[in-house]
């Protein structure tokens, strides 16, 4: 609480008068929580994977979290990436003033990577076959 003063100037004198003013509260704020929760195929936790939560984005811990706090209710786009593994995407519909979950299990990518010494030996086969 403050005090405003107000000045009233009459014939005689100068009289301030220091009202009691408070100000509005202020209009609640909604916000909810949304904690990630990245593993591999085999439910082992991946530490260092990117997070975006609608252009807002951080890594995972060594237990593979990351938790974005102070979050305006609305629906939300989010992507986790990790080198060498699928990339993954989805929504989260932020409706409540509760701490949502996202578990997120990324999928190791496989290169196709063929040996030189495969390549040559097609080409050789292939081309012998021709004969």
């Amino acid at each position: 609480m403050y005090r405003q003063a107000l000045g009233v100037v009459t014939d005689t004198e100068y009289i301030v008068l220091t009202p009691d003013v408070t100000p509005p509260p202020p209009p609640p704020t909604e916000t909810c929580s949304v904690l990630f929760t990245v593993v591999d195929e085999l439910g082992n936790p991946l530490e260092g994977a990117t997070v975006n939560l609608n252009g807002e984005s951080g890594t995972t811990d060594d237990q593979g979290t990351l938790l974005f706090t102070d979050i305006a209710l609305k629906t939300y786009d989010w992507s986790v990436s990790l080198t060498g593994y699928a990339f993954q995407s989805g929504q989260v519909e932020c409706t409540e003033t509760i701490n949502y979950e996202i578990p997120v299990t990324l999928i190791t990518v496989i290169p196709w990577v063929l040996p030189a010494s495969l390549i040559v030996g097609l080409f050789l086969f292939i081309l012998g076959s021709k004969n």
